[in-house]
C-alpha cells in the first residue's frame, strides 16, 4: 500500500471519528446541504477509486445523509476533505501519465472498442463494406499492441517515460488510415466511433499570436500548416516542427466558411475544447 493510499486512509478514519461524534447529538440541525459544503463528488470519486473503496466513500455519505450540532462543527471536517480532494486528484494525474493514449485510439477507461466501432457505423461514415472490415481490424490490432506494450512495461518495470517513448515508436490507427485511405478517413473514423475530432476555441490571450491572428472565440482549428488536426496534441507537435517563428497558415472554420490566417510557429495562445462534427456537414 502506497503512502498516498495510506494517508487517505488515515484522514477518512478521522473523518468518521469526528461524524461519529457528530452523530450522537440529538439536536436536529443544518446537515451538508445547507452548510454550503457539497461533499458529493467527492463521495462519487472514493466509490471510483479503487485504491479508496466504497468503504471509505461510505464515511462521507454519513457526512451527507447525517446532522451535526452546527454548520461549524460540520465544517470542522472540511479541511480534510479537501485533503482527500487533492489526493484523488493527485492519484488521477499520475494514472493519467502510465496510461499510454495512441492517437485515434481508445482513452483510458473506456472499453475496448469505442461506442459505435463496428462495419455498419463505419458504412455509414462513408466507407465501403470492404473498408470498414480492414478498417475494423486496424484498430484491434492498434489496440491490441497497446496492450501487449503495457503487458511488457508491466512485467520489466518500466517508468511511465519509457512507457511512453515505447508507445510513440507503434504505428497509430491514424497513420494507416491516412496511408491506406486519405486524410480525410480519419476524421470519418473518429466521427463514426464518436470521438471528438475538432479542436475549439474557448478563449485567445491578450496579445498572442492567436489574438493578433485574428482567431476568435468559438472558431473551430481546421488545419494548422496545412496539417489536419483533431486534438491539443496535433497544435503541439506542429508548433515543435520546423523552424520557430517562421509564419505558418491556420484555417478555421467560422460560420460555415474556412478562412486563412498565419501565425508565426509556436504556441498560439490559446485555450480550447474537443469538438464533435460530421465532416459531410461542413
Amino acid at each position: 500500500m502506497s503512502m498516498r493510499v495510506l494517508a487517505i486512509i488515515v484522514a477518512c478514519l478521522a473523518i468518521g471519528f469526528i461524524a461519529g461524534t457528530l452523530y450522537g447529538q440529538s439536536s436536529p440541525t443544518p446537515d451538508a446541504a445547507t452548510s454550503g459544503i457539497d461533499l458529493s463528488a467527492d463521495v462519487n470519486a472514493l466509490k471510483a477509486s479503487d485504491a479508496i473503496g466504497d468503504g471509505l466513500a461510505s464515511v462521507l455519505q454519513g457526512l451527507i445523509d447525517g446532522q451535526a450540532e452546527s454548520a461549524s462543527e460540520l465544517a470542522e471536517v472540511s479541511a480534510s476533505v479537501e485533503e482527500i480532494r487533492e489526493a484523488l486528484a493527485n492519484m488521477a494525474v499520475e494514472q493519467r501519465e502510465q496510461d499510454v493514449q495512441l492517437e485515434g485510439e481508445v482513452s483510458a477507461g473506456t472499453t475496448a472498442r469505442p461506442r459505435g466501432v463496428d462495419p455498419q457505423a463505419l458504412i455509414e461514415a462513408g466507407f465501403t463494406a470492404s473498408q470498414a472490415d480492414d478498417i475494423v481490424r486496424l484498430a484491434d490490432e492498434a489496440t491490441y499492441a497497446r496492450l501487449q506494450l503495457r503487458y511488457e512495461a508491466l512485467r520489466e518495470g518500466w517508468n511511465p517515460g519509457q512507457l511512453r517513448e515505447a508507445a510513440a515508436s507503434l504505428p497509430s490507427i491514424r497513420d494507416s488510415l491516412t496511408q491506406d485511405y486519405g486524410e480525410d478517413a480519419f476524421d470519418r473514423y473518429l466521427y463514426a466511433t464518436g470521438q471528438p475530432n475538432r479542436v475549439v476555441v474557448r478563449s485567445t490571450l491578450q496579445g498572442s499570436p492567436a489574438e493578433i491572428a485574428g482567431i476568435r472565440n468559438g472558431d473551430t482549428l481546421y488545419a494548422v500548416d496545412d496539417t489536419r488536426v483533431y486534438a491539443n496534441s496535433d497544435l503541439l507537435r506542429i508548433a515543435a516542427s520546423g523552424d520557430a517563428g517562421e509564419q505558418i497558415p491556420v484555417t478555421v472554420l467560422r460560420d460555415g466558411e474556412r478562412l486563412n490566417l498565419y501565425v508565426p510557429r509556436g504556441p498560439l495562445g490559446l485555450t480550447s475544447r474537443r469538438g464533435f462534427s460530421d465532416p459531410d456537414q461542413e
